[in-house]
Protein backbone atom coordinates (compact mmCIF):
# COMPACT_ATOMS: atom_id res chain seq x y z
CA UNK A 1 0.00 0.00 0.00
CA UNK A 2 1.40 3.50 -0.90
CA UNK A 3 2.04 5.64 2.02
CA UNK A 4 0.43 8.55 2.93
CA UNK A 5 1.36 12.04 2.14
CA UNK A 6 3.28 13.21 4.72
CA UNK A 7 1.78 15.66 7.91
CA UNK A 8 1.76 19.30 7.75
CA UNK A 9 4.31 20.54 10.59
CA UNK A 10 4.34 23.68 11.60
CA UNK A 11 7.46 24.75 10.24
CA UNK A 12 5.63 24.22 6.57
CA UNK A 13 2.48 26.06 7.62
CA UNK A 14 5.31 28.74 8.83
CA UNK A 15 7.19 28.55 5.25
CA UNK A 16 3.90 28.68 3.66
CA UNK A 17 2.19 31.24 5.43
CA UNK A 18 5.33 33.60 5.02
CA UNK A 19 5.32 32.99 1.17
CA UNK A 20 1.59 33.93 0.67
CA UNK A 21 2.47 37.06 2.86
CA UNK A 22 5.29 38.16 0.99
CA UNK A 23 3.39 37.52 -2.39
CA UNK A 24 0.68 40.06 -1.46
CA UNK A 25 3.07 42.61 -0.16
CA UNK A 26 4.52 42.42 -2.91
CA UNK A 27 0.98 42.95 -5.25
CA UNK A 28 0.13 45.93 -2.41
CA UNK A 29 3.45 47.35 -1.67
CA UNK A 30 5.21 46.53 -5.12
CA UNK A 31 7.93 45.16 -2.54
CA UNK A 32 9.95 44.55 -5.75
CA UNK A 33 10.46 48.32 -6.51
CA UNK A 34 11.75 49.02 -2.42
CA UNK A 35 14.90 50.97 -2.88
CA UNK A 36 16.00 54.00 -4.24
CA UNK A 37 17.38 53.88 -8.03
CA UNK A 38 20.81 55.45 -9.29
CA UNK A 39 20.84 58.52 -11.00
CA UNK A 40 24.18 59.97 -11.77
CA UNK A 41 25.99 62.25 -13.96
CA UNK A 42 28.54 61.52 -16.21
CA UNK A 43 32.04 61.36 -14.20
CA UNK A 44 35.08 59.08 -13.14
CA UNK A 45 34.41 56.56 -10.79
CA UNK A 46 36.07 53.21 -9.29
CA UNK A 47 33.81 49.86 -9.39
CA UNK A 48 35.17 46.31 -8.85
CA UNK A 49 33.84 43.10 -11.51
CA UNK A 50 31.28 41.09 -9.62
CA UNK A 51 31.03 38.52 -11.96
CA UNK A 52 32.65 37.20 -14.99
CA UNK A 53 31.44 39.64 -18.03
CA UNK A 54 29.66 37.90 -20.32
CA UNK A 55 31.05 38.57 -23.69
CA UNK A 56 29.11 39.37 -27.35
CA UNK A 57 30.35 40.54 -30.10
CA UNK A 58 31.76 43.47 -29.64
CA UNK A 59 30.52 44.41 -26.07
CA UNK A 60 31.02 42.96 -22.38
CA UNK A 61 28.44 43.34 -19.61
CA UNK A 62 29.13 42.70 -16.44
CA UNK A 63 27.69 43.45 -12.72
CA UNK A 64 30.00 46.08 -11.01
CA UNK A 65 30.33 47.51 -7.26
CA UNK A 66 30.78 51.06 -6.80
CA UNK A 67 32.72 52.60 -3.49
CA UNK A 68 29.37 52.66 -1.68
CA UNK A 69 28.28 49.78 -2.33
CA UNK A 70 25.67 50.16 -4.87
CA UNK A 71 25.58 47.78 -7.63
CA UNK A 72 25.17 48.29 -11.65
CA UNK A 73 24.91 46.79 -14.52
CA UNK A 74 27.92 48.13 -16.91
CA UNK A 75 28.66 47.88 -20.38
CA UNK A 76 31.50 48.12 -21.98
CA UNK A 77 33.67 47.41 -25.53
CA UNK A 78 37.09 45.75 -25.76
CA UNK A 79 38.96 43.10 -24.41
CA UNK A 80 36.87 41.90 -20.74
CA UNK A 81 38.08 42.13 -17.53
CA UNK A 82 38.21 39.31 -15.72
CA UNK A 83 36.27 38.61 -11.49
CA UNK A 84 37.61 40.78 -9.36
CA UNK A 85 39.39 43.38 -10.95
CA UNK A 86 39.15 47.41 -10.32
CA UNK A 87 38.31 49.57 -13.00
CA UNK A 88 38.14 53.33 -13.70
CA UNK A 89 34.98 53.84 -15.61
CA UNK A 90 34.24 57.40 -17.16
CA UNK A 91 29.99 57.40 -17.67
CA UNK A 92 26.63 58.00 -16.28
CA UNK A 93 24.28 55.97 -14.29
CA UNK A 94 20.95 55.87 -14.96
CA UNK A 95 17.87 54.03 -13.19
CA UNK A 96 17.24 50.24 -14.84
CA UNK A 97 14.95 50.61 -17.60
CA UNK A 98 11.48 49.03 -17.89
CA UNK A 99 10.68 47.38 -20.94
CA UNK A 100 6.86 46.03 -20.57
CA UNK A 101 7.49 44.21 -23.80
CA UNK A 102 4.33 41.57 -24.20
CA UNK A 103 5.39 37.67 -23.47
CA UNK A 104 8.48 39.40 -22.58
CA UNK A 105 10.98 39.28 -18.96
CA UNK A 106 11.21 42.80 -17.78
CA UNK A 107 14.62 43.58 -17.61
CA UNK A 108 14.38 46.20 -15.30
CA UNK A 109 12.18 44.73 -12.49
CA UNK A 110 15.04 41.31 -12.71
CA UNK A 111 17.63 44.15 -12.07
CA UNK A 112 16.42 45.29 -9.32
CA UNK A 113 14.91 42.14 -7.63
CA UNK A 114 19.25 41.20 -7.78
CA UNK A 115 19.68 44.14 -6.13
CA UNK A 116 21.20 46.04 -9.44
CA UNK A 117 19.63 49.80 -8.89
CA UNK A 118 21.43 51.21 -11.98
CA UNK A 119 22.71 50.58 -15.40
CA UNK A 120 26.13 52.52 -17.06
CA UNK A 121 27.00 52.06 -20.86
CA UNK A 122 31.00 53.65 -20.97
CA UNK A 123 31.71 52.56 -24.06
CA UNK A 124 35.85 52.46 -24.58
CA UNK A 125 36.42 55.17 -21.59
CA UNK A 126 37.62 52.51 -18.65
CA UNK A 127 40.97 50.84 -17.81
CA UNK A 128 42.09 48.52 -15.36
CA UNK A 129 43.62 49.94 -12.60
CA UNK A 130 44.34 46.63 -10.07
CA UNK A 131 44.05 42.49 -10.80
CA UNK A 132 41.43 41.20 -8.37
CA UNK A 133 42.37 37.85 -6.89
CA UNK A 134 39.37 35.61 -7.44
CA UNK A 135 40.37 31.59 -8.69
CA UNK A 136 37.38 31.19 -10.73
CA UNK A 137 39.01 33.41 -14.04
CA UNK A 138 42.38 30.83 -13.32
CA UNK A 139 40.26 27.87 -13.04
CA UNK A 140 38.38 29.16 -16.39
CA UNK A 141 41.78 29.79 -18.33
CA UNK A 142 43.18 26.29 -16.88
CA UNK A 143 40.18 24.90 -18.78
CA UNK A 144 40.92 26.58 -21.97
CA UNK A 145 44.02 24.58 -21.87
CA UNK A 146 42.52 21.65 -22.89
CA UNK A 147 38.95 22.39 -23.86
CA UNK A 148 37.69 25.18 -26.41
CA UNK A 149 34.62 26.06 -28.57
CA UNK A 150 31.13 25.40 -26.81
CA UNK A 151 32.17 22.81 -25.12
CA UNK A 152 34.47 25.36 -22.70
CA UNK A 153 31.66 27.16 -22.26
CA UNK A 154 29.05 23.80 -21.09
CA UNK A 155 31.84 22.86 -18.63
CA UNK A 156 32.65 26.49 -17.21
CA UNK A 157 28.90 26.95 -16.43
CA UNK A 158 28.37 23.69 -15.18
CA UNK A 159 31.29 23.40 -12.21
CA UNK A 160 31.94 26.89 -12.01
CA UNK A 161 29.37 28.85 -12.52
CA UNK A 162 30.97 31.48 -15.08
CA UNK A 163 28.37 31.31 -18.13
CA UNK A 164 30.52 34.36 -20.06
CA UNK A 165 31.49 31.93 -22.35
CA UNK A 166 27.95 30.05 -23.15
CA UNK A 167 27.38 30.38 -27.01
CA UNK A 168 23.98 31.56 -27.93
CA UNK A 169 23.34 28.13 -30.03
CA UNK A 170 24.37 26.41 -27.15
CA UNK A 171 22.25 28.25 -24.02
CA UNK A 172 19.09 28.25 -26.66
CA UNK A 173 19.05 24.47 -27.31
CA UNK A 174 19.20 23.48 -23.52
CA UNK A 175 16.61 26.28 -23.05
CA UNK A 176 14.53 24.49 -26.10
CA UNK A 177 14.87 20.96 -24.50
CA UNK A 178 14.50 21.96 -20.96
CA UNK A 179 17.14 21.48 -19.84
CA UNK A 180 18.23 24.83 -18.47
CA UNK A 181 19.13 23.80 -14.80
CA UNK A 182 22.33 21.47 -16.39
CA UNK A 183 24.13 24.61 -16.95
CA UNK A 184 22.98 27.24 -14.09
CA UNK A 185 24.50 25.58 -10.98
CA UNK A 186 21.80 24.34 -8.66
CA UNK A 187 20.63 21.62 -6.67
CA UNK A 188 21.41 19.44 -9.10
CA UNK A 189 25.22 19.37 -9.53
CA UNK A 190 25.60 20.84 -5.77
CA UNK A 191 24.08 17.48 -4.65
CA UNK A 192 26.30 15.73 -6.93
CA UNK A 193 29.67 17.54 -5.29
CA UNK A 194 27.64 15.84 -1.50
CA UNK A 195 26.93 12.88 -3.08
CA UNK A 196 30.50 11.81 -4.31
CA UNK A 197 32.12 13.66 -1.15
CA UNK A 198 29.89 11.36 0.98
CA UNK A 199 30.42 8.43 -1.18
CA UNK A 200 34.37 8.81 -1.26
CA UNK A 201 35.07 10.07 2.52
CA UNK A 202 31.97 10.22 4.42
CA UNK A 203 31.44 6.73 4.66
CA UNK A 204 34.89 5.73 6.13
CA UNK A 205 34.55 8.12 8.84
CA UNK A 206 31.06 6.72 10.42
CA UNK A 207 33.42 4.41 12.35
CA UNK A 208 34.23 6.84 14.78
CA UNK A 209 31.51 8.94 15.89
CA UNK A 210 34.00 12.25 16.77
CA UNK A 211 35.71 11.44 12.72
CA UNK A 212 31.48 11.32 11.26
CA UNK A 213 31.48 14.57 12.95
CA UNK A 214 34.68 16.44 11.38
CA UNK A 215 33.83 15.06 8.23
CA UNK A 216 30.49 16.87 8.24
CA UNK A 217 32.08 20.09 9.76
CA UNK A 218 34.84 19.52 7.01
CA UNK A 219 32.08 19.18 4.05
CA UNK A 220 30.00 22.20 5.08
CA UNK A 221 33.60 24.22 4.95
CA UNK A 222 33.93 22.94 1.45
CA UNK A 223 30.66 23.60 0.35
CA UNK A 224 30.90 27.44 1.41
CA UNK A 225 34.28 27.80 -0.34
CA UNK A 226 32.69 26.01 -3.03
CA UNK A 227 29.60 28.68 -3.01
CA UNK A 228 31.93 31.16 -2.50
CA UNK A 229 33.89 30.24 -5.76
CA UNK A 230 30.94 29.84 -8.02
CA UNK A 231 30.20 33.29 -6.87
CA UNK A 232 27.22 32.81 -4.78
CA UNK A 233 24.57 32.97 -7.05
CA UNK A 234 21.13 33.05 -5.45
CA UNK A 235 20.62 29.19 -6.61
CA UNK A 236 23.60 27.89 -5.23
CA UNK A 237 22.85 29.69 -1.94
CA UNK A 238 19.46 28.26 -1.70
CA UNK A 239 21.17 24.70 -2.44
CA UNK A 240 23.76 24.61 -0.09
CA UNK A 241 21.58 25.94 3.03
CA UNK A 242 19.01 23.02 2.59
CA UNK A 243 22.05 20.75 1.90
CA UNK A 244 24.06 21.73 4.97
CA UNK A 245 20.66 21.48 7.14
CA UNK A 246 20.56 17.39 5.78
CA UNK A 247 24.66 17.11 6.84
CA UNK A 248 23.78 18.80 10.24
CA UNK A 249 20.71 16.54 10.49
CA UNK A 250 22.71 13.12 9.56
CA UNK A 251 24.53 13.81 12.43
CA UNK A 252 21.44 12.68 14.68
CA UNK A 253 20.68 10.15 12.32
CA UNK A 254 17.73 12.06 10.70
CA UNK A 255 16.48 11.95 7.39
CA UNK A 256 18.30 15.08 5.77
CA UNK A 257 15.64 15.70 2.96
CA UNK A 258 12.09 16.21 4.38
CA UNK A 259 9.80 19.08 4.16
CA UNK A 260 10.74 20.42 7.46
CA UNK A 261 14.16 21.01 6.27
CA UNK A 262 13.22 22.49 2.73
CA UNK A 263 10.68 25.01 5.00
CA UNK A 264 13.35 25.95 7.39
CA UNK A 265 15.71 26.30 4.60
CA UNK A 266 12.87 29.15 2.61
CA UNK A 267 11.93 30.52 6.00
CA UNK A 268 15.74 31.69 6.25
CA UNK A 269 16.49 32.64 2.89
CA UNK A 270 13.31 34.85 2.51
CA UNK A 271 14.62 36.21 6.13
CA UNK A 272 17.80 36.91 4.30
CA UNK A 273 16.20 38.53 1.15
CA UNK A 274 12.31 38.77 1.26
CA UNK A 275 12.22 39.31 -2.37
CA UNK A 276 13.68 35.93 -3.14
CA UNK A 277 10.40 34.64 -3.28
CA UNK A 278 9.66 36.41 -6.11
CA UNK A 279 12.73 34.87 -7.89
CA UNK A 280 11.71 32.14 -10.63
CA UNK A 281 14.13 30.24 -9.74
CA UNK A 282 13.36 29.79 -6.22
CA UNK A 283 9.92 28.68 -6.47
CA UNK A 284 10.87 26.74 -9.46
CA UNK A 285 13.23 24.74 -6.88
CA UNK A 286 11.41 24.96 -4.00
CA UNK A 287 8.15 23.17 -6.15
CA UNK A 288 10.61 20.85 -7.17
CA UNK A 289 12.29 19.64 -4.36
CA UNK A 290 8.89 19.42 -2.34
CA UNK A 291 7.41 16.95 -5.08
CA UNK A 292 10.11 15.17 -4.88
CA UNK A 293 9.94 14.68 -1.32
CA UNK A 294 6.29 13.94 -1.43
CA UNK A 295 6.65 11.42 -4.43
CA UNK A 296 9.43 9.52 -2.39
CA UNK A 297 7.36 9.13 0.26
CA UNK A 298 4.77 8.23 -1.01
CA UNK A 299 6.18 5.69 -3.77
CA UNK A 300 9.39 4.03 -2.26
CA UNK A 301 11.01 1.45 -3.68
CA UNK A 302 9.06 -1.87 -4.42
CA UNK A 303 9.29 -4.06 -1.21
CA UNK A 304 8.63 -7.15 -3.51
CA UNK A 305 12.35 -6.31 -5.65
CA UNK A 306 13.58 -5.32 -2.09
CA UNK A 307 12.78 -8.68 -1.16
CA UNK A 308 14.35 -10.46 -4.39
CA UNK A 309 17.03 -7.95 -5.01
CA UNK A 310 18.62 -8.69 -1.21
CA UNK A 311 21.44 -7.37 0.07
CA UNK A 312 24.98 -8.95 -0.15
CA UNK A 313 25.09 -9.71 3.72
CA UNK A 314 21.95 -11.90 3.10
CA UNK A 315 22.25 -13.49 -0.61
CA UNK A 316 26.00 -14.86 0.91
CA UNK A 317 24.69 -16.28 4.29
CA UNK A 318 21.56 -17.59 2.44
CA UNK A 319 24.58 -19.29 -0.37
CA UNK A 320 26.87 -20.62 2.81
CA UNK A 321 23.54 -21.73 4.49
CA UNK A 322 22.08 -23.98 1.72
CA UNK A 323 25.84 -25.15 0.87
CA UNK A 324 26.94 -26.22 4.96
CA UNK A 325 23.52 -27.91 5.48
CA UNK A 326 24.34 -30.84 3.43
CA UNK A 327 27.73 -31.74 5.25
CA UNK A 328 26.47 -30.63 8.57
CA UNK A 329 23.58 -33.28 8.23
CA UNK A 330 25.84 -36.15 6.98
CA UNK A 331 28.59 -35.28 9.97
CA UNK A 332 25.92 -35.76 12.38
CA UNK A 333 24.76 -38.97 10.65
CA UNK A 334 28.76 -40.22 11.60
CA UNK A 335 28.62 -38.65 14.80
CA UNK A 336 29.84 -41.50 17.17
CA UNK A 337 26.51 -40.31 19.98
CA UNK A 338 23.98 -38.15 19.66
CA UNK A 339 25.39 -36.01 22.19
CA UNK A 340 28.18 -35.59 19.82
CA UNK A 341 25.49 -34.53 16.72
CA UNK A 342 23.65 -32.11 19.03
CA UNK A 343 27.41 -30.43 19.97
CA UNK A 344 28.05 -30.06 15.76
CA UNK A 345 26.82 -26.24 14.45
CA UNK A 346 25.72 -25.58 11.48
CA UNK A 347 28.06 -22.56 10.90
CA UNK A 348 31.48 -24.62 11.54
CA UNK A 349 30.21 -25.81 8.16
CA UNK A 350 30.37 -23.02 6.55
CA UNK A 351 32.29 -22.83 3.87
CA UNK A 352 35.08 -19.58 3.68
CA UNK A 353 34.84 -19.42 0.01
CA UNK A 354 32.04 -19.56 -1.85
CA UNK A 355 31.97 -21.42 -5.32
CA UNK A 356 33.01 -18.93 -8.56
CA UNK A 357 28.90 -19.72 -9.96
CA UNK A 358 27.80 -18.63 -6.52
CA UNK A 359 29.35 -15.81 -6.72
CA UNK A 360 28.41 -14.45 -9.94
CA UNK A 361 24.87 -15.07 -9.04
CA UNK A 362 24.93 -13.15 -6.10
CA UNK A 363 27.09 -10.30 -8.50
CA UNK A 364 24.45 -10.70 -10.98
CA UNK A 365 21.44 -10.03 -8.85
CA UNK A 366 22.88 -7.25 -7.15
CA UNK A 367 23.98 -5.96 -10.04
CA UNK A 368 20.24 -5.71 -11.22
CA UNK A 369 19.38 -4.70 -8.00
CA UNK A 370 21.18 -1.38 -8.05
CA UNK A 371 19.98 -0.89 -11.51
CA UNK A 372 16.50 -1.46 -10.87
CA UNK A 373 16.74 0.75 -8.03
CA UNK A 374 18.89 3.41 -9.92
CA UNK A 375 15.85 3.58 -12.57
CA UNK A 376 13.12 3.92 -10.12
CA UNK A 377 14.32 6.63 -8.52
CA UNK A 378 15.38 8.54 -11.38
CA UNK A 379 12.13 8.01 -12.50
CA UNK A 380 9.98 9.01 -9.51
CA UNK A 381 12.45 12.03 -9.21
CA UNK A 382 11.90 13.35 -12.77
CA UNK A 383 8.52 12.45 -13.19
CA UNK A 384 7.61 14.62 -10.00
CA UNK A 385 10.43 17.68 -10.46
CA UNK A 386 8.63 17.62 -13.97
CA UNK A 387 5.43 17.13 -13.84
CA UNK A 388 5.27 19.72 -10.30
CA UNK A 389 7.37 22.25 -12.23
CA UNK A 390 4.86 22.42 -15.88
CA UNK A 391 2.63 25.19 -14.59
CA UNK A 392 5.46 27.50 -13.61
CA UNK A 393 7.36 26.56 -16.53
CA UNK A 394 4.03 27.27 -18.82
CA UNK A 395 3.20 30.32 -17.31
CA UNK A 396 6.57 31.93 -16.88
CA UNK A 397 8.30 30.79 -20.02
CA UNK A 398 5.05 30.02 -22.52
CA UNK A 399 6.32 26.32 -23.70
CA UNK A 400 5.94 22.91 -22.49
CA UNK A 401 9.52 20.79 -23.00
CA UNK A 402 8.39 17.41 -24.27
CA UNK A 403 12.10 16.53 -24.90
CA UNK A 404 13.06 17.33 -21.38
CA UNK A 405 10.56 14.20 -20.34
CA UNK A 406 13.08 11.41 -21.68
CA UNK A 407 16.19 13.29 -21.94
CA UNK A 408 16.52 14.06 -18.18
CA UNK A 409 17.30 9.65 -17.83
CA UNK A 410 20.20 10.70 -19.64
CA UNK A 411 21.45 14.04 -18.59
CA UNK A 412 21.66 13.90 -15.14
CA UNK A 413 24.02 10.45 -15.15
CA UNK A 414 26.08 12.78 -17.64
CA UNK A 415 26.46 15.32 -15.03
CA UNK A 416 27.55 13.37 -12.61
CA UNK A 417 30.08 12.30 -14.87
CA UNK A 418 31.24 15.25 -16.30
CA UNK A 419 31.37 16.69 -12.33
CA UNK A 420 33.33 13.74 -11.24
CA UNK A 421 35.81 13.92 -14.34
CA UNK A 422 36.18 17.47 -13.67
CA UNK A 423 37.18 17.09 -9.65
CA UNK A 424 39.93 14.54 -11.48
CA UNK A 425 41.02 17.34 -13.44
CA UNK A 426 41.63 19.87 -10.89
CA UNK A 427 43.01 16.90 -8.06
CA UNK A 428 45.09 14.77 -10.28
CA UNK A 429 48.05 17.38 -11.89
CA UNK A 430 49.85 14.04 -13.67
CA UNK A 431 46.62 12.77 -15.13
CA UNK A 432 45.34 15.94 -16.28
CA UNK A 433 45.80 15.49 -20.30
CA UNK A 434 44.02 12.07 -19.90
CA UNK A 435 41.29 13.35 -17.90
CA UNK A 436 40.78 16.13 -20.32
CA UNK A 437 40.19 13.94 -22.91
CA UNK A 438 37.59 12.07 -21.50
CA UNK A 439 36.16 15.07 -20.41
CA UNK A 440 35.72 16.83 -23.81
CA UNK A 441 34.56 13.68 -25.03
CA UNK A 442 31.66 13.99 -22.52
CA UNK A 443 30.96 17.63 -23.28
CA UNK A 444 30.90 16.95 -27.31
CA UNK A 445 28.13 13.96 -26.56
CA UNK A 446 26.10 16.04 -24.15
CA UNK A 447 26.05 19.18 -26.18
CA UNK A 448 25.71 16.77 -29.76
CA UNK A 449 22.55 15.36 -27.76
CA UNK A 450 21.41 18.06 -26.73
CA UNK A 451 21.42 19.95 -30.60
CA UNK A 452 19.59 16.51 -31.39
CA UNK A 453 16.78 16.71 -29.32
CA UNK A 454 16.40 20.42 -30.04
CA UNK A 455 16.65 19.78 -33.99
CA UNK A 456 13.57 17.47 -33.09
CA UNK A 457 10.20 18.01 -34.69
CA UNK A 458 8.51 18.32 -31.63
CA UNK A 459 10.82 19.01 -28.94
CA UNK A 460 9.02 21.39 -27.69
CA UNK A 461 5.29 23.14 -27.91
CA UNK A 462 4.51 26.90 -27.59
CA UNK A 463 1.53 27.75 -25.57
CA UNK A 464 0.05 31.10 -25.70
CA UNK A 465 -2.94 32.51 -23.35
CA UNK A 466 -2.47 35.74 -23.22
CA UNK A 467 -3.63 38.26 -26.23
CA UNK A 468 -0.95 40.32 -27.66
CA UNK A 469 -2.48 44.05 -28.16
CA UNK A 470 -2.93 44.67 -32.37
CA UNK A 471 0.10 46.79 -32.51
CA UNK A 472 3.23 47.08 -30.08
CA UNK A 473 6.23 49.14 -30.24
CA UNK A 474 8.63 47.15 -28.32
CA UNK A 475 11.52 48.58 -25.73
CA UNK A 476 14.79 47.89 -27.96
CA UNK A 477 18.33 49.98 -27.39
CA UNK A 478 19.46 48.38 -30.22
CA UNK A 479 17.01 48.36 -33.76
CA UNK A 480 13.87 49.78 -33.39
CA UNK A 481 11.03 46.91 -33.51
CA UNK A 482 7.11 47.23 -34.14
CA UNK A 483 4.55 43.59 -34.15
CA UNK A 484 1.68 43.98 -35.94
CA UNK A 485 -0.82 41.89 -36.09
CA UNK A 486 -2.59 42.57 -39.62
CA UNK A 487 -0.84 45.37 -41.43
CA UNK A 488 1.12 46.84 -44.94
CA UNK A 489 4.15 48.94 -45.07
CA UNK A 490 3.72 51.97 -48.22
CA UNK A 491 7.18 53.63 -47.78
CA UNK A 492 7.40 54.38 -44.26
CA UNK A 493 3.70 54.18 -43.22
CA UNK A 494 1.73 51.49 -41.55
CA UNK A 495 -1.88 51.00 -42.97
CA UNK A 496 -3.36 48.36 -40.62
CA UNK A 497 -7.17 47.99 -39.51
CA UNK A 498 -6.44 49.21 -35.75
CA UNK A 499 -4.77 52.82 -37.37
CA UNK A 500 -1.72 53.89 -39.17
CA UNK A 501 1.75 54.29 -38.11
CA UNK A 502 4.45 56.53 -39.33
CA UNK A 503 7.92 55.76 -38.83
CA UNK A 504 10.43 58.97 -38.80
CA UNK A 505 13.98 57.39 -39.25
CA UNK A 506 15.45 59.81 -41.27
CA UNK A 507 15.70 63.81 -42.58
CA UNK A 508 12.72 66.14 -42.92
CA UNK A 509 11.61 65.68 -46.64
CA UNK A 510 11.10 68.85 -49.11
CA UNK A 511 8.23 70.77 -49.76
CA UNK A 512 4.84 70.80 -47.50
CA UNK A 513 1.85 68.99 -48.34
CA UNK A 514 -1.39 71.13 -48.41
CA UNK A 515 -3.41 68.62 -46.00
CA UNK A 516 -1.58 66.80 -43.30
CA UNK A 517 -1.71 62.91 -43.18
CA UNK A 518 -3.59 62.03 -40.35
CA UNK A 519 -2.31 59.53 -38.62
CA UNK A 520 -2.49 57.13 -35.03
CA UNK A 521 1.43 56.91 -33.88
CA UNK A 522 4.37 59.12 -34.86
CA UNK A 523 7.01 57.36 -34.12
CA UNK A 524 10.50 58.86 -33.86
CA UNK A 525 13.49 56.51 -33.99
CA UNK A 526 17.04 56.38 -34.07
CA UNK A 527 17.83 58.63 -37.24
CA UNK A 528 15.24 61.53 -36.90
CA UNK A 529 16.29 64.90 -37.28
CA UNK A 530 14.48 68.28 -37.94
CA UNK A 531 11.99 70.16 -35.31
CA UNK A 532 8.59 68.17 -33.89
CA UNK A 533 7.32 71.56 -35.53
CA UNK A 534 8.09 70.64 -38.69
CA UNK A 535 6.87 67.05 -38.47
CA UNK A 536 3.15 67.78 -37.69
CA UNK A 537 3.07 69.92 -40.86
CA UNK A 538 3.46 66.46 -42.76
CA UNK A 539 1.24 64.37 -40.24
CA UNK A 540 -1.60 64.67 -38.07
CA UNK A 541 -0.95 62.43 -34.88
CA UNK A 542 -2.96 61.48 -32.10
CA UNK A 543 -0.09 60.64 -30.05
CA UNK A 544 4.23 60.67 -30.55
CA UNK A 545 5.87 58.14 -29.69
CA UNK A 546 9.99 58.70 -28.51
CA UNK A 547 11.54 55.31 -29.18
CA UNK A 548 14.14 54.30 -27.17
CA UNK A 549 16.79 54.23 -30.04
CA UNK A 550 17.06 57.98 -29.94
CA UNK A 551 20.35 59.74 -28.73
CA UNK A 552 19.93 61.40 -25.65
CA UNK A 553 20.28 64.62 -27.61
CA UNK A 554 17.08 64.40 -29.39
CA UNK A 555 15.62 62.50 -27.28
CA UNK A 556 15.33 65.62 -24.95
CA UNK A 557 15.12 67.94 -27.87
CA UNK A 558 11.55 66.25 -28.67
CA UNK A 559 10.43 65.70 -25.45
CA UNK A 560 10.48 69.55 -24.33
CA UNK A 561 9.13 70.26 -28.10
CA UNK A 562 6.14 68.17 -27.80
CA UNK A 563 5.45 69.69 -24.42
CA UNK A 564 5.39 72.95 -25.56
CA UNK A 565 2.97 72.28 -28.01
CA UNK A 566 0.76 70.27 -25.95
CA UNK A 567 0.65 66.72 -27.77
CA UNK A 568 0.27 63.58 -26.42
CA UNK A 569 3.69 61.34 -26.18
CA UNK A 570 5.12 57.81 -24.71
CA UNK A 571 8.12 57.73 -23.42
CA UNK A 572 9.27 54.53 -24.27
CA UNK A 573 12.64 54.89 -22.27
CA UNK A 574 10.65 55.54 -18.95
CA UNK A 575 7.04 54.27 -19.66
CA UNK A 576 8.39 50.89 -21.27
CA UNK A 577 6.58 49.02 -24.74
CA UNK A 578 3.80 51.00 -26.13
CA UNK A 579 0.68 49.24 -26.91
CA UNK A 580 -1.96 51.04 -29.23
CA UNK A 581 -4.77 49.19 -27.76
CA UNK A 582 -4.13 50.71 -23.92
CA UNK A 583 -3.23 54.78 -25.44
CA UNK A 584 -6.24 54.78 -28.40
Amino acid sequence: MPRSLPHLTPAVIIALASAAILLVAEAFLHWSQWGEDIDLPVATRRVVVEDSPRVRTKSWTSAVRLIDGHRVMLSAVGTPPRQGDTLLVHCAITPPLDTHNPGEMDYGTWLRRHGIRGTAYCGSHWKRVAEGHSLRPRLVELYSRYIGGSELGVVAAMTLGDRSLMQTETREDFSVVGASHVLALSGLHLSILVALYMWGIGRWLRRWRWAEVCGVLTGLLLMIGYVQLAGAPVSLVRAATMLGLALLCSLWERRGLTLNNLALSALLLMLWSPSVVLDVGFQLSFVAVAAIVVATQRWPYPRRWHHWFGIRMELEDRARERLARPLHMQAMMQAATPEDAQRLLLRDFMPKDLPLSERLRISLRLMMGRLTRLVWDMTIVSLAAQVATLPLVVYYFHTVPLSGLWLSFVLIPMAYVLIGLALLFFTLPPLRPWVAIALRSSLVLLTGLVSWAASLPYSHLRVEWESEPPLVICHRLGNPELRCRQGQWQGNVLHSPDGRVVRIDARLPRGVPQHPLRVEVLWLCRGASGHLSQWIRLYRPQVVVLDATLSDYMYDRFRSEADSLHLRYHDIKRQGAYLLSTLR
